[in-house]
């Protein structure tokens, strides 16, 4: 655990190295109630505030995350997750398709919480590429329903795992 935290604050202190998108940061507190701290090269790329959805990111490795509302009682068992998940993405992002090569369902412990945690693959049709994605399952203060928030990571034949850490930095704040 030692080992974790050390390396979750050399992570930490490297994402935000240069500051927070205080803009981007207000603009999606305005939208959602709820608001991430966005490294200072994350754009916004897509909005909708009649679907309550924000998409989010920067270029190459591209790295993207994407927040919007969702019903709670969707997200309660992993198995009617995964369809709900698909459904979001297919209203939101319709450019991305959930794979089917590899889904995981996790919990994650963020201070005296467990939140649920969804890891897969996904592919992206403009690019005709892809590669790992998360989702953090948030409660609200509204009883039915959640935030969720997704990380993207897109560096085609590249390694990802460090660029998917720090998306995960982000979408923890």
């Amino acid at each position: 655990s030692q080992y974790q935290n050390s390396f979750n604050n050399k992570m930490t202190t490297n994402v935000y190295k240069h500051g927070i998108n205080e803009e981007l940061s207000a603009s999606t507190a305005l939208l959602l109630g709820y608001t991430l701290d966005f490294q200072p090269d994350f754009q916004e790329i897509r909005r909708d505030s009649l679907k309550q959805f924000i998409w989010t990111g920067r270029g190459y490795p591209y790295r993207w995350l994407t927040l919007h509302k969702s019903n709670r009682e969707l997200y309660l068992n992993p198995a009617s997750a995964w369809i709900q998940l698909e459904t979001d993405f297919s209203i939101h992002i319709p450019e991305i398709t959930i794979s089917q090569y590899f889904k995981q369902n996790d919990k994650v412990k963020m201070g005296d919480k467990s939140i649920p945690l969804i890891r897969g693959m996904y592919e992206h049709g403009e690019s005709e590429s892809g590669g790992p994605f998360f989702v953090y399952i948030f409660d609200t203060d509204s009883s039915d329903e959640v935030i969720l928030v997704s990380g993207f990571v897109n560096y085609p034949g590249r390694e990802k795992l460090m660029l998917l850490k720090q998306l995960e930095i982000i979408a923890k704040t």
